[in-house]
């Protein structure tokens, strides 16, 4: 059933009155036309509206201000309604104002909790809850994933040499450059510094080492600033079922540590010690 809005009730508490007023004259009306046709106390009906009984016009007169009475009484309920029901409304808006203002709170302190402030990308601690998630996804479906380990090579040096402004611009292209090239299922993170993490699923290592050559050569391509070649040393891992997070990492680190050894811009591939 439609609500009556406030401002509505308001307006048909104002018109109450005078519906009483109306109903009474039309009583009076009905009364005279009843004695002329029905009674034939009078000659006419304008004789009988006009009739000269006291008796008569006491009756009429009291029936026309009860009508203009209960119109009254209506209108000043309907008032006391209309401004209760204009105080709900309002109320209700504050509530409604004050739950979007706690829920953008809320979503603003779940993606500063989930998102790197200065990249856009994941957090690590979102990375976290996700390669938690695929690893009981991935212990059900009996799929495997695998990750991407990357760290910008000799970060440091172009601190150094250009500032941390560039630096910072070279954190954020290669974050951008990045993803241009993963798909929107993978997991793309700041893991740390210059270091950043791609959880791949239903990726196993043949193809994650394809896509870390991608990222390599998408990298050495795009990122240069003032003649310095950017690139970027990447250790890629594959889950096993028997994996712990922190195993599964160590292995990219360790593959990571590989690359760096070799002279940098490379990807290095460690397989699980059998």
């Amino acid at each position: 059933m439609k609500q009556i809005s406030s401002h509505r009730l308001a307006q048909i508490s104002k018109l109450l009155p005078l519906l009483g007023l109306i109903f009474g004259i039309i009583f009076w009306i009905v009364d005279a036309v009843l004695h002329h046709y029905v009674f034939h106390i009078e000659d006419s009906v304008i004789g009988a509206m006009l009739s000269k009984n006291l008796e008569e016009i006491w009756m009429r007169s009291f029936i026309v201000v009860l009508f203009i009475g209960l119109g009254f009484m209506g209108s000043l309920l309907y008032s006391r309604v209309a401004k209760a029901k204009n105080t709900i409304e309002k109320t209700n808006i504050l509530m409604q104002k004050e739950i979007q203002a706690r829920q953008k709170l809320e979503d603003d302190l779940r993606k500063q909790a989930t998102t790197d402030f200065l990249t856009g990308l994941f957090s690590r601690r979102y990375f976290f809850e996700q390669l938690d998630k695929e690893m009981e996804r991935s212990l059900r479906s009996k799929s495997s994933f695998s990750i991407l380990l990357c760290d910008i090579d000799d970060f440091k040096s172009i601190n150094d040499s250009f500032g941390h402004a560039v630096g910072d611009r070279v954190l954020k292209t290669f974050a951008s450059s990045v993803s241009g090239v993963i798909r929107k299922v993978d997991v793309f993170a700041r893991y740390g510094g210059e270091e950043f993490i791609v959880l791949a699923p239903d990726t196993a290592l043949k193809s994650a080492a394809k896509l870390a050559e991608k990222i390599r050569k998408e990298t050495e391509t795009l990122l240069k600033f003032n003649k310095f070649q950017v690139t970027v040393s990447i250790g890629v891992s594959q889950f096993h079922r028997n994996d712990i997070p922190d195993e599964l990492i160590q292995r990219a680190d360790l593959g990571l540590y590989d690359a760096k050894k070799k002279g940098k811009n490379q990807v290095a591939v460690k397989k699980i010690q059998k």
